[in-house]
């Protein structure tokens, strides 16, 4: 296991992260119930195991660029790990995703909540069926080579990928997209979307 935190903290990179087995992990108190923009900027963090107590999560490792590994306690009542994400299990909402993250496809998840992927660098996502909706802002920022959207994604809230940078990205069938959509609003003078296929 990782070290342990106790008591409040806002992280970031002043603070000396602890190293455990070669990686920087941590573990967080069995006391903590809101997670909330907890660890922004954290770039040298790569596993965090998240406690039963945490009972409340909003996007909390934007630009956390070695985060691969993402835990939920089995015994938490509202959140479940899958595929290094973190989902909501009532709602199928996929509420945070890493570098290491791979979309599952077993019903799990329907919908890519507002900024799980933000910040995100990683090689190959896939967004599998039958996922279906994408929400605003869900790729922030996000850096990724290879993207795949399935053809069962119905709906993209309007800044999915806003200020993202993509390689290459595949879409799906059903939805249209105008020229310089703000699905894909881009820095002005971006080359990041290299090839629609």
């Amino acid at each position: 296991e990782g070290a342990p935190l106790n008591g409040s903290y806002t992280l970031n990179e002043t603070l000396a992260l602890p190293v455990q087995n070669g990686k920087v992990e941590i573990t967080l108190p069995e006391t903590l119930q809101v997670m909330n923009d907890a660890f922004k900027g954290c770039s040298s963090l790569q596993s965090i195991q998240i406690p039963a107590s945490v009972t409340s999560i909003t996007p909390s490792f934007y630009n956390c660029i070695a985060l691969v590994d993402l835990t939920v306690s089995p015994e938490n009542p509202i959140y479940h790990s899958n595929g290094n994400c973190i989902i909501e299990t009532e709602t199928k909402i996929l509420v945070q995703g890493c570098k290491g993250s791979t979309i599952p496809n077993d019903g799990s998840v329907l919908r890519i909540g507002n900024g799980a992927f933000s910040g995100v660098s990683m090689n190959t996502l896939t967004v599998p069926e039958p996922v279906k909706h994408i929400n605003s802002e869900a790729f922030w920022y996000a850096t990724i080579n290879t993207l795949y959207l399935s053809d069962s994604i119905e709906e993209m809230h309007i800044g999915a990928f806003k200020y993202a940078s993509i390689g290459s990205i595949t879409l799906p069938n059903g939805i249209l997209y105008p020229f310089g959509s703000t699905y894909f609003l881009l820095p002005e003078g971006s080359p990041s979307l290299k090839g629609l296929k």
